[in-house]
């Protein structure tokens, strides 16, 4: 009995150690489960905390990516705009580079016209300076001849005659004429002014390579006038185009194409009054006309002047 007694204990306290040693491990088991528990609670607020973080971080991103975008297309459009700005001004300069160069051209023109324009003027004062003192010896010798006056034949020891001469020294020169062809010839002094005229024309003609023309025949001749017309066409040859005179009881002058100063044609003018001869004169455009009258011839002298034909 008293070791079914003990056994009995003994069963019942191993029972109890067990039931203890499983009531520990269940307690065990809690502790853990309630600590792994906790540890996924706090991974999963983790998890969510990254999850929070990193979306506000996707947005944060994403407006900077908008931002950039934006700007970049800003900046995309200011490039337009400059390269359309820089495309203006290069072809603005090269406008200006055009213009400059013509206005260089244009200015290089007109310094040389003006150059050459100064060169005639000079020329032209030299011309009429000279012209001056003939005209000055002709109208002397001719006043002391005029009480005797000269037949108008080329090879005769008047001032006429001279004259004539020194026209054919300076034409055959022009024109470089032989010996043999040189002289007016005789004839009324009518004829020989007309031939003289001629002559000057055609030297002109070779010097300045204008177009010269002579209508008509001269009623009579005159010293002062021949060196008066032999000046006047010499003035105008130097800026005109076209010369045509005109020649019966006066002496008429047509100048076409007139580009010299009007200061040249005053000069011409003056000179001429200094002379005793009245030169009328009118310019319209480009065209310039002078007028000379002629002395009356003997035969006429008494009698009514023919009416001008052929006039302007």
């Amino acid at each position: 009995m008293a070791i079914a007694f003990v056994l009995t204990v003994v069963v019942a306290l191993a029972a109890l150690v067990g039931v203890a040693v499983l009531d520990h491990r269940r307690k065990a088991a809690i502790e853990a489960a309630t600590a792994a528990s906790a540890r996924a609670e706090g991974a999963e607020r983790e998890r969510a905390a990254a999850t929070v973080a990193a979306a506000e971080a996707a947005e944060v991103a994403g407006q900077q990516l908008t931002a950039v975008a934006a700007d970049l297309d800003t900046a995309a459009a200011t490039t337009a705009q400059l390269r359309d700005e820089l495309d203006t001004a290069t072809a603005r300069a090269a406008q200006l580079s055009v213009s400059e160069a013509t206005l260089t051209a244009r200015v290089h023109a007109a310094t040389v016209r003006q150059t050459e324009l100064e060169a005639a003027l000079a020329a032209e004062a030299a011309a009429t300076s000279d012209l001056r003192a003939e005209l000055a010896t002709a109208t002397r010798v001719v006043d002391a001849a005029a009480a005797g006056p000269s037949d108008g034949a080329a090879d005769g020891p008047s001032p006429w005659g001279l004259l004539l001469v020194r026209v054919e020294r300076q034409w055959a020169a022009g024109v470089s004429a032989g010996p043999d062809e040189r002289g007016v010839g005789p004839g009324t002094p009518g004829e020989q002014l007309t031939a003289a005229v001629g002559h000057e024309l055609d030297r002109l003609r070779e010097e300045a390579g204008l177009y010269a023309e002579l209508r008509g025949r001269a009623v009579t001749g005159d010293a002062t006038v021949l060196l008066a017309v032999g000046e006047a066409l010499a003035t105008l040859a130097t800026a005109s185009d076209h010369l045509t005179v005109e020649l019966d009881h006066e002496v008429r002058v047509l100048a076409e194409g007139w580009t010299g100063p009007s200061a040249a044609v005053d000069s011409l003018v003056d000179t001429l009054a200094q002379a005793g001869l009245a030169l009328g004169v009118h310019t319209e455009g480009g065209e310039v006309r002078l007028t000379l009258p002629l002395p009356a011839a003997p035969d006429e002298t008494h009698q009514e002047r023919p009416t001008a034909h052929g006039g302007w």
